[in-house]
Parts: C-alpha cells; sequence; structure tokens
C-alpha cells in the first residue's frame, strides 16, 4: 500500500482511495466531511435570554449562532450550567453585565468587541442603540437545549 504522511490509502480492485488523518479521526467521532452553511432569513428560535436565534453551525465540539436584539430590549439575566460561549458583536450598540464569582463588570457591545461567558457566570444584555444589536455566539461545548439556562437576578430589570 503506498504512504504519504498524513495521508491513508485504501486500495481496492478498481479504485484507490485517498483518505487523510482528519477523515479518518473524523468517521471514528462521527463528524464525516466539512459542513457549509447560509444565514437564514427568518429566526429559528428564541434564546432563554430573549434574542432572536439563527442556528448557523452545529458540531461535536460547539455551535455557532446568529443573535439579534430588538432596539430598547433587556433580555433576562441568566447562567449556563455546562456550557462556555465566546461572542463577536457584529453591529449595533449593547451593554452586557457578567458576574463569576467575585469578579463582576458591564462591557460595552460595539461592533469589533468580542466577550467570554465562561460556565458558571450569570450574564444580562441589552441594546442601548437605535438600531438592532447584532452578533455571532459560539458555544462550547454544544448547546443542549433550552434547561441549560437558568434564570438569575441581573443588573437591569428585563423587557422580555
Amino acid at each position: 500500500m503506498p504512504s504519504v504522511a498524513g495521508a491513508v490509502f485504501v486500495g481496492h480492485a478498481d479504485v484507490d482511495v485517498v483518505w487523510s488523518y482528519y477523515d479518518v479521526v473524523g468517521l471514528l467521532i462521527g463528524d464525516i466531511g466539512m459542513k457549509e452553511t447560509r444565514l437564514p432569513r427568518q429566526p429559528d428560535a428564541k434564546s432563554p435570554a430573549g434574542a432572536d436565534v439563527r442556528f448557523i453551525m452545529d458540531g461535536t465540539t460547539g455551535n455557532k449562532i446568529h443573535s439579534t436584539v430588538p432596539p430598547g430590549q433587556t433580555n433576562r439575566a441568566t447562567i449556563h450550567a455546562t456550557v462556555s460561549e465566546f461572542w463577536y458583536i457584529l453591529e449595533g450598540a449593547g451593554e452586557i453585565w457578567r458576574k463569576n464569582g467575585s469578579e463582576e463588570r458591564v462591557t460595552s457591545l460595539v461592533s469589533g468587541a468580542s466577550i467570554d461567558i465562561p460556565v458558571g457566570t450569570s450574564f444580562q444584555y441589552r441594546n442601548v442603540g437605535t438600531g438592532p444589536l447584532k452578533f455571532i455566539c459560539i458555544s462550547m461545548p454544544p448547546w443542549p437545549g433550552d434547561d441549560e439556562a437558568s434564570y438569575v437576578d441581573g443588573a437591569w430589570k428585563p423587557t422580555v
């Protein structure tokens, strides 16, 4: 059987199939191939906090959503049991309150900003601008369902 670094050749009478190391590992963990998606035109769901959510990508190690919060909306404060999140702000103006143990802060959410929400962090966010607040959220591990989030007391009175 021929050998090339990082590849496995599977011989057959009629064809040789070349699989990379990543293809073989993907088969073993159940993740076959690469995915491609487009942003849905309409929201797929509401987050437990109250944002409109469009599902973008999911996998064995995490998932990615697009969130939209309309002007003037303050979402419910929540805490996650097992999931951490990374956010990247696309457009709009907002604020997020986060509290983890003795550390507590309010951070401006503006285009180009990134924040994290470590597992076990209480958080609440709101749109303080005149247009929609839009951001990408990556959850790790994958979001297990709405029972993941519990409601807590936050910094502001929710409007949803």
